[in-house]
């Protein structure tokens, strides 16, 4: 969110955000930098994002409810770009992608997220899991960070990158 979606929409209002909007500011950009496969992803977690604020009350309507990343760009996401993408992202368990292990990594990520959600609900903070996210107050910012590098170091036994963003 803090490197693609805030750079690219943060300054918009939520009654600006449409399919022109979308395309001219953040799917060109985002073309214009990254692969097809991680654009995809980008238009997949703000979809979700959306979708889960619809959902909780926390906006009247889904500017996004009928948009789909097909509306945006046509191009076939080619196998060996989603493998890279992954291979970038989680450096730390890519080898088990590699092996043909993909059954594993998605357990594995499955289960740090769960522990993660479980460690905040034992701290008293609502979380809602988003992809390989999750969403939580900004107030619980530092606990959020915590509970996740404590679920990783739990599951995997490493430490993984965190970071955060504002919606």
């Amino acid at each position: 969110m803090k490197c693609q979606l805030l750079p690219c929409l943060g300054a918009l209002r939520l009654v600006e955000l449409n399919h022109a909007t979308l395309d001219s500011k953040l799917m060109w950009p985002l073309q214009s930098q990254y692969s097809v496969a991680h654009v995809r992803l980008v238009f997949g977690v703000l979809k979700v994002a959306f979708k889960q604020a619809a959902s909780l009350g926390l906006i009247g309507k889904n500017p996004m409810a009928d948009m789909t990343f097909t509306d945006f760009i046509k191009t076939k996401i080619k196998p060996k770009d989603a493998v890279r993408l992954i291979e970038e992202y989680h450096t730390g368990i890519a080898h088990l992608f590699k092996a043909g292990r993909i059954g594993e990594i998605q357990y594995l990520e499955s289960e740090t997220l769960i522990t993660a959600l479980e460690m905040l609900r034992v701290d008293g903070v609502v979380a809602l899991p988003i992809h390989d996210a999750i969403l939580i107050p900004a107030s619980s910012l530092e606990v959020g960070k915590r509970a996740m590098d404590n679920a990783a170091l739990k599951v995997l036994g490493i430490s993984i990158p965190t970071s955060h963003g504002l919606l």
